[in-house]
């Protein structure tokens, strides 16, 4: 695409959505362990099984309470942090298994883990 324009660039993210077994498992370990906020979410869009979270730099993510989903595998969402080792300590010591060693590739070091619905979540400082 001719990006002549600058009406036409992509400003950045304004949501991501992701599928959980069990809403208020995965709203809990999302808002109580990595300590995100909850997004007012309107009453019917609750009784429709989502729940909305926000990340500090105003995007969003919206959880969608579907119990047959299976995660996928390899497609992950990439949390940044300021410091990797602090939280690599906090997530271990509140029971969340870092699946995979750290790794240190495209001047970023980062390790993975999964939300209670197996969902893949990287976590990544930038160096």
């Amino acid at each position: 695409m001719d990006n002549a324009s600058s009406n036409m660039s992509i400003a950045g993210l304004h949501h991501i959505t992701v599928e959980v077994k069990n809403l208020e498992e995965a709203f809990e370990f999302y808002v109580e362990i990595l300590g995100l906020d909850e997004l007012d979410t309107p009453d019917n869009i609750k009784e429709a099984g989502v729940r909305w979270i926000k990340f500090n730099d105003g995007s969003a993510l919206h959880l969608i309470e579907n119990v047959n989903c299976s995660p996928p595998v390899l497609a992950h969402m990439a949390l940044r942090v300021d410091d990797l080792n602090s939280w690599e300590e906090y997530l271990d010591n509140k029971g969340v298994k870092i699946k995979a060693p750290k790794l240190n590739v495209y001047s970023a070091e980062r390790f993975f883990i999964h939300d209670p619905s197996g969902n893949r979540i990287e976590i990544i400082k930038q160096l």
